[in-house]
Parts: C-alpha cells; structure tokens; sequence
C-alpha cells in the first residue's frame, strides 16, 4: 500500500502549507528572527531582505494573501543561476547561490518543525497505529512524501529498538549511521518503506562520499547552518570518511529542479517501483499542481507501466473546483475522501471496509462539496 503525501497531510500535525512559507518569512525577517542571533545573524537578515525587496520592490506594502509563493522566488532564482544572469544590478551573478541557500535555510526555519506538542495530535496518534495495523495484516506500507518535516516517521521509529528499524525500513538508499559509521543497505524484506522525494529535515549528505546519514531521532539539517568549520567532536558536521561539514539533504520546491544527487534519483527510482507495484495508492493533501512535472510523471509512469491498475483513493480537505478536475482527468475511477487528514486517519483504522465507503470521483459535482458518502 502506498500513502503519498503532500503538504495537506502534514498541515493536520500543525505544519505550514507551501502557500504559508513565505509570509511566515516574511514576518520573521522583520523581526530578525530567522538567522539567530550570532555574529554573522544581522548580515544574513540585510542580505536576505536586500534580495528580496529588490526582486519585489513592493513587498513591503503586500498582504500576505498576494504574496507569490515561495516556490516562485526559488524558480526565479534557479531560472537565473542556469541562465548564469543576476537579477539585480546591486547583486553579482555569483552571489545568486548564497541567496538561494539563505532562502533554504529561512524555509527550514519556517518549518519550525520541532513541533512540543502540549498534547499529541490524535490524528498523529490514529495514523501511526494505523500503520502498525498494516504490518500485523502482513500489508507493507510505503509513506511516499514531498514533505521534509520526519514526524510520522520518527512517531513510527519510537515504537522499535534500532535493530528492527534497520531490518524493517528501507529509505530508498544506503544510509550511514552516525554513531559507527556502518553503512546499511537496504532490507531485503522490509515492512515499511519511507521514500522522501524532497529529502528531509533528518538527512544529511557528504559530497564527498556520497553517502547519507539518517537520524532516527529528529532533524539535523540545521547543522548544516550552525558550527559548520568545527570538528565531529563539537559540531556533529563530519562524515566518517572525514570531509566537512555536511550538507543539508533538501531539494527546494522549484519548477527548474535539476536533482542529480546519487541517493535522491535512488529513491525517485525505487518510489517508481513501489508504486508500480502497490495495490493501493492513497494521496493525502497533495492537489497535483501543473507545475509539478516530477510528481504528474512519477505518477503517470507507475500507472502506465502495470497491467492490473491500483485502487487509487484521494485525501483532500473539501472539494476544490480545480483539484477535483485534475484527478478526474488523471484518475476518473478513484476515490475521494473530502474531510482531509482528519477524515482519513478515522476510517483508516479499518481500511479494507473505509476504502469502499468512499464515494467515486466521478460523482463529485466540480465545485460543488461532495456530500457525504
């Protein structure tokens, strides 16, 4: 069974939608609260806010509601460093690159996924028993997602002692452990897998060895952005192999993507093969906007290259006119859920009876909210 999810589904666990990032930004670049407060923090405050009044002089005076969304700065950006042009006459061509990591960095903060919740979602709750659920049917579930935030899977990871998580999860591509630095393969038979397309917020890579190390505890992206000149020792920035300090394992949402890291195409390529495979495929918030190519090909290769075709069921949060016209197109025989995560996770928990109570796709009026099942 395979579970793709989007932003929708982590906007349940208290996440920002992409709509949401900039805006976010924005409010904390003003309050200089995006860099913290070392000595390099108010530099990297007035660079940032130099940039992006001056690709949108206007900014200052914009609602967040009209504000362009952060995947379109990162494609204007990507667009000018393949095109090898600068943006601005007060930027040089080169300095494109540091605004573009800054950018990385102020989405990491925006994130703020370190999420200390007062009192778990039980909708996180439900989930992850769900898929514990899965694995006692003998059913192997496979989380597919273009989020960063780890969160269900570190939930899942809480629940199993490090020899099983070894044994049991297959991420798509050799991972390094931090503590040893053995470096293991994928489990010849695991029971769940976890394929992040984006990467995510408990990666990190070495460009020198190519391998990626996963923590099984939280994030550790932000160590590519504090004490990175330090040793093992002090900053946790080196690999094994001893090249530092590495690197974020994040691919920014942009419509000019270029992924040629080795461990990401691996994970593309084996999150083909699973859904090709999988019986089910269940997409949660994610509402297949045109400009994502990658996505609306993974999915439309997985689809074309099997005989027997999967039960497709859609999770989304109500009926968007839009949404709904592209999944009829794409899939017309699928199902769809309009109470988004929160629906979902409560009929989930008795999934062969949940599935078909759905009502197909092709009977939602576009633009008009389906009405029950």
């Amino acid at each position: 069974m395979a579970l793709f999810t989007g932003a929708g589904a982590s906007k349940a666990f208290e996440f920002p939608l992409t709509g949401e990032l900039f805006p976010e930004i924005r409010r904390r670049l003003i309050k200089n609260q995006l860099f913290g407060r070392g000595k390099k923090a108010p530099a990297l405050h007035e660079q940032l806010r130099s940039f992006l009044h001056g690709i949108y002089p206007g900014l200052g005076d914009t609602p967040d509601a009209d504000l362009p969304l952060i995947t379109d700065i990162l494609s204007l950006l990507d667009h000018s460093i393949v095109g090898a042009n600068a943006l601005m006459r007060e930027a040089r061509r080169r300095d494109m690159q540091h605004f573009r990591r800054l950018l990385e960095r102020a989405i990491y903060k925006a994130l703020d996924w370190e999420t200390d919740y007062d009192e778990v979602p039980q909708s996180l709750t439900t989930f992850v028993n769900s898929l514990f659920g899965l694995k006692k049917r003998g059913i192997h579930a496979g989380l597919i997602s273009t989020n960063y935030d780890p969160l269900v899977e570190i939930y899942l990871f809480n629940r199993l002692n490090y020899g099983e998580i070894r044994k049991s999860f297959d991420f798509g591509c050799e991972w390094r452990d931090d503590a040893s630095g053995n470096v293991w393969g994928r489990p010849a038979a695991p029971t769940f897998s976890i394929f992040k397309l984006h990467g995510s917020l408990n990666m990190l890579r070495c460009p020198l060895c190519d391998h990626i190390y996963i923590n099984l505890d939280g994030a550790i992206s932000h160590l590519d952005y504090d004490g990175t000149d330090k040793p093992r020792g002090d900053g946790w920035n080196q690999c094994h192999c001893e090249y530092a300090p590495l690197e974020a394992c994040m691919i920014a949402p942009s419509s000019v993507r270029d992924i040629r890291e080795p461990n990401m195409l691996g994970i593309w390529r084996h999150s083909l093969e699973f859904l090709r495979k999988a019986d089910d495929w269940i997409i949660i918030g994610y509402s297949f906007p045109p400009e994502d190519l990658g996505i609306r090909s993974l999915f439309c290769r997985a689809f074309q290259g099997r005989t027997k075709k999967p039960r497709i069921t859609v999770v989304q949060a109500g009926c968007d006119a839009k949404t709904v016209a592209r999944y009829k197109l794409m899939f017309p025989d699928c199902r769809y859920e309009k109470d988004g995560m929160a629906g979902f996770v409560n009929g989930f928990t008795d999934v062969l009876e949940y599935i078909p109570s759905l009502p197909r796709i092709r009977e939602i009026a576009v633009g008009k909210c389906c009405s029950g099942r």
